[in-house]
């Protein structure tokens, strides 16, 4: 992916990515906000607000309209470290998205009844994906568990139904104006079109949005863990359950690809070792499997698992520590070997898609890392079965880790 970058007078960071005789444009905008921006007692800000970017801007009433009008599609997501929108449309029509983007990010309406609208999406939101699913706090507690000081300690929607419930339109506004500025933000494009040409089109719409000078929050560091932590949680699910979190390296610190590597091994798909050795082998989980929250600062990698009727939690978790504890002399170079092949097929099918491009375009960015944004594939390559040892010892630390039971 080869990006040309520019920068306008207010701050306004602009990438762009083309790729000739492309029919469509992908446009988008990251702000460098996220939860982890928030504050502890009144979280869910940066998501609600998301929601509140579709609600009409100051000469736009429905944002959506105009993006399907022109024949597009638009959407957006938050996460911890920042928050991103993306349209995809004909190229000929990529000037709409520019005045769409430029005129949200110069000013919001404000309209009560759309706000009290929101709120209510975003707390049916809350209680369909957490309250109402079968493990669906989990992350909530893992997260508690394993940061103390951090503010990673809550999930993007919220701490708490209350916070939401609790947050009015001007603590929106505050939050916006603290962060929803020029200098905070990055323009995203990729498609079809001639950067020589839309140079002059980014500067007629968003060069004169004025930039509110905004600050960043000092984030809390979270101390090392020394210790093992734990917590259980008693509720009607249809099996009992373990989820263990370790602590991995961000995404852009040394040894997160050795890391992502561990994952696909130890949990992903059938062929895994957890897999082999706790379902298929042994049937002492009825499912088990690795994940990770893939956060810019320290994250977690997870192993969640659900164990069988007759089979009571501490022999489960017995069986699990036992894998956990030869896991690593147990890889060889073929399971490398084939991981590192569904990690780049998987990069290569992803990038058939503007958007994917874009969104890994604006991740790089965001960290000053963009001049990293082509050595994927090396970085993956090049890691080693010895690589792979010593950052899977660290980072499976029996000593130090957080576990929640359902029982």
């Amino acid at each position: 992916m080869q990006v040309s970058t520019f920068k306008l007078d207010n701050g306004l960071q602009v990438l762009t990515h083309e790729i000739p005789d492309h029919p469509l444009a992908c446009c988008c905008v990251a702000y460098h906000v996220g939860a982890i921006h928030e504050q502890p007692n009144k979280t869910g800000l940066a998501h609600f607000l998301e929601h509140m970017m579709f609600e009409g801007s100051k000469h736009i009433r429905y944002y959506d309209q105009h993006i399907q009008t022109a024949g597009g599609i638009s959407n957006a997501f938050t996460s911890s470290d920042y928050t991103f929108y993306y349209a995809q449309l004909p190229i000929l029509n990529l000037e709409q998205a520019f005045w769409l983007e430029s005129d949200r990010m110069l000013g919001l309406s404000w309209d009560e009844n759309k706000f009290e609208l929101q709120k209510k999406v975003v707390l049916e939101e809350y209680k369909q994906r957490y309250l109402n699913q079968p493990y669906g706090t989990a992350w909530h507690h893992i997260r508690r568990l394993a940061y103390l000081k951090h503010p990673y300690s809550w999930p993007v929607i919220g701490r708490d139904m209350s916070h939401i419930e609790q947050t009015t339109m001007e603590d929106l506004m505050v939050f916006r104006a603290k962060h929803y500025l020029p200098s905070r933000a990055y323009l995203i494009l990729a498609g079809g079109f001639d950067t020589d040409k839309v140079k002059p089109l980014v500067q007629k719409w968003f060069g004169d949005i004025p930039d509110g000078g905004g600050i960043d929050l000092e984030i809390i560091p979270e101390p090392q863990q020394l210790e093992i932590r734990h917590a259980k949680l008693t509720e009607q699910v249809t099996h009992r359950a373990l989820y263990i979190a370790f602590k991995m390296p961000g995404m852009f610190e040394k040894g997160y690809f050795s890391a992502i590597l561990l994952i696909q091994i130890l949990g992903q798909g059938k062929g895994s070792i957890l897999f082999q050795s706790l379902v298929k082998k042994k049937a002492i989980f009825t499912s088990i499997q690795t994940r990770m929250t893939n956060s810019f600062m320290e994250g977690l990698f997870v192993i969640e698992g659900r164990v069988f009727p007759e089979v009571d939690l501490p022999s489960a978790e017995q069986a699990l520590f036992g894998i956990l504890e030869n896991c690593l002399t147990n890889i060889n170079e073929d399971m490398l070997e084939q991981a590192k092949n569904k990690l780049l097929t998987a990069k290569y099918l992803q990038d058939y898609h503007l958007l994917n491009q874009c969104v890994r375009a604006a991740q790089y960015t965001l960290q000053n890392k963009l001049h990293e944004l082509s050595q994927f594939e090396a970085s993956i390559s090049e890691i080693t079965l010895e690589q792979i040892r010593e950052n899977g010892a660290r980072i499976l630390n029996l000593k130090a880790y957080s576990m929640l039971q359902y029982t």
